[in-house]
């Protein structure tokens, strides 16, 4: 099976990296964990929406909980590279950017000698800076056949 050109879509990719305790103001052990990543790559792929019960990768059913309907992915990105380094627990950003460009204003203050006298006053500086956006995707499942991966993946709201 091959991939048409025409029907890849632009995602971007992290992969985790290690794990690191979280400390306390004190510099001591709070028992947290916290996953490191690596900087987002971009990849092209097909995209698929689609729904499964669970990790699995069951397509077309769903579990029924206790609270409601659960599905284990909302959609499948499919590759016919065999050595994508996508892993399960990627972060995925699909129709977002991964960082964007904000401009805002500060306000500094200024001191300066004007006639042997120290005068201090505030400048309102306008700064753009990038900041990363949340991810929206993780994969939870990669299934590898003959020809092509198959990755599904679980939309998640990041704040």
């Amino acid at each position: 099976m091959r991939v048409l050109e025409r029907n890849k879509e632009i995602l971007w990719y992290s992969n985790p990296t290690g794990e690191s305790y979280v400390t306390d103001s004190n510099g001591f052990k709070t028992g947290e964990k916290t996953i490191s990543y690596s900087t987002p790559v971009s990849v092209r792929m097909s995209m698929a929406i689609s729904s499964g019960a669970n990790n699995l990768g069951s397509q077309g059913m769903a579990e029924l909980e206790r609270f409601g309907i659960v599905t284990g992915y909302t959609h499948r990105a499919i590759t016919e590279d065999l050595n994508c380094l996508i892993t399960e627990e990627s972060l995925i950003w699909y129709h977002r950017d991964v960082s964007e460009e904000v401009t805002r204003t500060v306000m500094r203050t200024v001191t300066e000698t004007i006639d042997g006298e120290e005068v201090t006053h505030e400048v309102h500086e306008t700064v753009t800076e990038t900041v990363p956006v949340p991810h929206n995707f993780k994969v939870v499942r990669k299934a590898k056949s003959l020809n092509h991966l198959i990755y599904y993946l679980k939309e998640v709201d990041v704040q």
